[in-house]
């Protein structure tokens, strides 16, 4: 294992080279690359093309083209949450393509669920009732080997039953993740520090409006986000701040918003790909046409001042599919929120968790088991601000498990593996 690298994960720093494992480096996106004899070469092959007319009419084409060619001759069903981005896949599917509904057993409304209602009206949807036995952080000793921790990982449980649901029950062998949308749609604050070189009237009105939304002091907004700085869980040895820099620049784009934009959707795409893995093993075909290459391109043909304002909530895309919204998620400005789940999940697990790990990452001595067990009784209280590390070092240590539980591939001369 790249041991660097699972401090920087730890750490919450961005790395866009290395992999999980030592030796072993990660071909840069939007990159092609040429292996002649020990000679390797690389090039970019993509960067955002700004284009004219009408962008929501771009997007809208390009994702009905991506539900459009799952659908063939597939039994295929996608997410409905009642969220914007599960719902438009399910509504650009309706007529071929089921949505499906995980919902608390003995409850079917309020919150997300009004709003999954209103879209089933529209489409064929199916309820599917979740129970206590598939909280967070349950069966983590179950979950397989993948190139790197899934991002379902502390949700194991109910990922699985989904996929057995999907497979056995609605006979589904291709299904639609809304995952992607928040990382492809949502305009980085950073957009307000370039529209105020250009547009100084309207930086100052989405400044204001983020202000608003987020309760914090106007100067924020204009922050530069290289002014933020990495700090480290107080759990996490050794001890080693970033140095506050962004990431390499992948793509020779001078625009901070359009970095964070790629940084964002290539890292979701990235990570995603651990769970088509663990789907895979329910023979379950997992998509995420929000990752899809045609769609990143279509969004981010886009000129910057004419993206939606960063307190907006993914005004392109519903202007995309306005004509296929009921009223309710038309008039939608907030998305649904998983933390009170996560929150009983911890609770209910905390004891084995805390006995858990104590395990690979501390043998490595990279954590303070008793401070790492105070910030997880932190978290399990309701801590927001401690739950994201707590989560990030049990899905770490889980992966661990599983790569020592599970036996390495050998492969042979012939290329075969074993």
């Amino acid at each position: 294992m790249n041991l660097e690298h699972v401090v920087d994960h730890l750490t919450g720093r961005a790395v866009v080279d290395r992999s999980w494992f030592s030796r072993v480096n990660r071909l840069l996106p939007g990159r092609k690359v040429t292996i002649q004899g020990k000679t390797v070469r690389s090039r970019a092959v993509w960067r955002p093309r700004i284009a004219d007319g009408c962008h929501a009419s771009r997007l809208r084409r390009e994702l009905e083209r991506a539900v459009e060619c799952r659908a063939d001759g597939a039994r295929l069903t996608t997410d409905l949450s009642g969220g914007l981005d599960s719902s438009t896949l399910a509504l650009l599917g309706a007529g071929s393509c089921v949505g499906v509904t995980m919902h608390p057993a003995g409850v079917a409304v309020g919150g997300d669920l009004d709003y999954a209602r209103d879209v089933g009206q529209l489409v064929e949807q199916e309820w599917v009732p979740v129970t206590r036995a598939h909280l967070p952080y349950r069966y983590l000793d179950l979950v397989p080997v993948t190139d790197e921790p899934a991002p379902s990982t502390v949700t194991y449980g109910f990922f699985a039953y989904q996929m057995l649901y999907l497979r056995t029950v609605l006979r589904s062998r291709r299904h639609l993740t809304g995952d992607g949308g928040d990382a492809l749609l949502i305009t980085p604050k950073s957009q307000v520090g370039e529209l105020l070189r250009f547009h100084p009237v309207r930086a100052l009105r989405e400044a204001a409006r983020w202000s608003s939304v987020r309760a914090r002091p106007l100067r924020d907004a204009f922050a530069s986000q290289r002014q933020k700085r990495t700090t480290p869980p107080a759990w996490l040895r050794p001890q080693t701040p970033s140095n506050g820099l962004p990431p390499p620049r992948l793509f020779a784009t001078s625009s901070p918003t359009r970095r964070a934009m790629i940084d964002a959707i290539t890292r979701t795409g990235r990570t995603a790909r651990a769970d088509v893995e663990i789907a895979a093993r329910f023979a379950v075909d997992l998509h995420n046409p929000y990752c899809d290459s045609r769609v990143i391109d279509a969004y981010h043909a886009t000129p910057i001042p004419d993206l939606p304002g960063p307190s907006s909530y993914k005004a392109l895309l519903k202007a995309s599919v306005t004509d296929l919204l009921p009223d309710s998620l038309r008039a939608r400005t907030t998305k649904g929120d998983s933390t009170p789940s996560h929150f009983g999940g911890l609770r209910a697990a905390a004891h084995e968790l805390a006995q858990m790990m104590d395990g690979h990452l501390h043998a490595l001595g990279l954590v303070d088991l008793g401070v790492f067990r105070r910030d997880l009784a932190y978290a399990s209280a309701g801590s927001g601000s401690h739950l994201h590390s707590v989560e990030t070092a049990i899905a770490t240590e889980v992966w661990f498990r599983a790569h020592h539980r599970d036996p390495l591939a050998t492969w042979c001369e012939s290329g075969g593996a074993s």
